[in-house]
């Protein structure tokens, strides 16, 4: 090799080991970079920690502090209490059938069955087919087939009915009037719904006051007779009584829509509960004609649910025929119903088997057999 050559080669050499020895220090800087950056990590976690153990201290500091201490604010007797929406073991859709007073006539204000349908809670909905200034004869011609079909497309268990205002105040008869809400409940049921009937129509200026009374007595047999629900029975008497939330002598202002949701869906949500079938507390006795003696039974239901108001009654059935109020007398206490049947209705009937059936207001019922005896049998 020549002495050129070798001069050559050297820088080469030399070139290399400048080249190395930059990448050497290079390597180093990244490595005391990376080395300052986790020291960096390592002492921000560090103060993060004490941070954190300082807070939760403090947290249970002041937890402990509270408790020791008895805050009266947070005391089991002032805690807020969630309140329990009703609740009716039916289809969340409920189905209203009325006249301009279910459909919401006349102001700018919330129907009731929608307010009704809020204070059941949850995702319940109102199908309101109220229509105004109607009467008994126009659901029965035009009204209530297609609200039928209606509420059968959207699976409606549960359809109240306030009907016969209009009918009053045009003067019909109330046996027609009755008649006409007959078929109505018939055609209800044969629907697959269950009926409640608003019995008190609420107070008009331009009804017959008397007639009205008479007409809702009515109402709670005509329920009783086909086995469908009592709904309401205060809303007359309210509103005779408030008449400042009446804005025409008939319908209401926002306030009176208002308190009418109100009653009717504490009505709805007591009928529409899962009714406690009711049950002979004892064996009922055979019955010795010509003894004097009343009879005596008692059953496990409280006799609310069998009297509703002044006028209504559940009912009592004998061999499939109603009992007529003035024959047998009703009372209880607690969850226990006292029912006493005149001694002086039961000689009237023949000796043999009979069967006595006792309704409750919120659809269910107990029958049972006893024998009328003689003094020789």
């Amino acid at each position: 090799m020549s002495i050129k050559q070798r001069s050559t080669k050297g820088k080469k050499d030399q070139a290399k080991g400048r080249a190395k020895a930059f990448r050497v220090r290079q390597r180093s800087k990244v490595l005391q970079r990376r080395m300052t950056k986790l020291s960096e990590l390592k002492a921000r976690t560090l103060v993060a920690l004490i941070v954190m153990v300082a807070i939760l201290s403090g947290i249970l500091g002041l937890g402990w502090w509270k408790l020791t201490h008895h805050d009266k604010t947070n005391s089991p007797s002032r805690k807020p209490v969630a309140k329990q929406s009703l609740a009716i073991p039916y289809s969340k859709t409920v189905g209203f059938i009325g006249d301009s007073l279910t459909y919401g006539c006349c102001q700018k204000a919330t129907p009731a069955p929608t307010l009704e349908a809020q204070r059941l809670g949850g995702d319940y909905r109102a199908i309101n087919r109220g229509a105004n200034g109607s009467t008994t004869a126009d659901w029965l011609d035009k009204l209530l087939e297609p609200a039928l079909k209606e509420f059968k497309k959207n699976k409606v268990e549960v359809v109240q009915v306030m009907l016969g205002t209009n009918d009053l105040v045009k003067r019909l008869p109330i046996d027609e009037i009755v008649d006409h809400l007959r078929e109505i409940a018939d055609r209800v049921k044969r629907n697959g719904a269950k009926m409640v009937i608003v019995n008190n129509i609420p107070y008009s200026s331009l009804l017959d006051d008397e007639q009205a009374r008479h007409l809702n007595i009515r109402l709670g047999h005509l329920a009783s007779e086909r086995d469908v629900y009592i709904g309401d029975t205060s809303a007359y008497d309210y509103f005779k009584s408030h008449q400042e939330q009446l804005t025409d002598g008939t319908h209401m202002n926002q306030a009176g829509y208002q308190k009418l949701a109100e009653l009717w869906s504490d009505a709805l949500g007591r009928v529409a509960s899962t009714g406690q079938q009711p049950r002979l507390t004892s064996p009922l006795s055979d019955y010795r004609s010509q003894s004097k003696q009343d009879l005596v039974m008692t059953l496990s239901k409280p006799a609310e649910w069998f009297y509703v108001s002044e006028g209504y009654y559940a009912g009592v059935e004998m061999d499939g025929e109603v009992v007529d109020r003035t024959n047998y007398r009703v009372g209880g206490a607690g969850d226990r119903t006292k029912l006493v049947i005149g001694h002086d209705y039961l000689d009237e009937l023949k000796t043999g088997e009979h069967t006595i059936k006792v309704k409750f207001s919120d659809g269910t019922s107990v029958s049972w057999k006893f024998k009328i005896v003689k003094d020789d049998d």
